[in-house]
């Protein structure tokens, strides 16, 4: 059975999300099952979270994307803080709290 190759599916998913469309994001997302593992890496490969009560940011440096706080959206997030250089946080919001633990965690590991 053939597969897609999991570089170029990743610089795909990067390039939505620099496009800053969230629709055009989950689509890609929910078109399959390679693809919902790939935006989990892609998620987690990004630099920059900006954190609100009714939505985030996620991306790399100014190329940011703005997401919803739905359920498909919040699960995507889970998948970040492995690479986050840069966090902003308007107010403290409980269900972020596995986000927080990841970030502190890996900024642990390199200090």
């Amino acid at each position: 059975m053939p597969c897609l190759i999991p570089e170029i599916l990743f610089e795909i998913g990067k390039i939505l999300i620099e496009d800053g469309n969230s629709d055009t994001v989950i689509q890609f997302a929910l078109s399959g099952k390679q693809q919902f593992q790939t935006t989990k890496y892609v998620f987690a490969s990004a630099t920059t979270l900006k954190l609100y009560d009714d939505y985030y940011n996620i991306g790399w440096e100014k190329k940011l994307c703005k997401f919803s706080n739905n359920r498909l959206e919040k699960l995507l997030l889970n998948s970040s803080g492995n690479r986050v250089n840069t966090l902003f946080i308007e107010e403290y919001i409980p269900e972020y709290q596995s986000v927080f633990d990841r970030i502190a965690e890996k900024k642990r590991m390199f200090f």
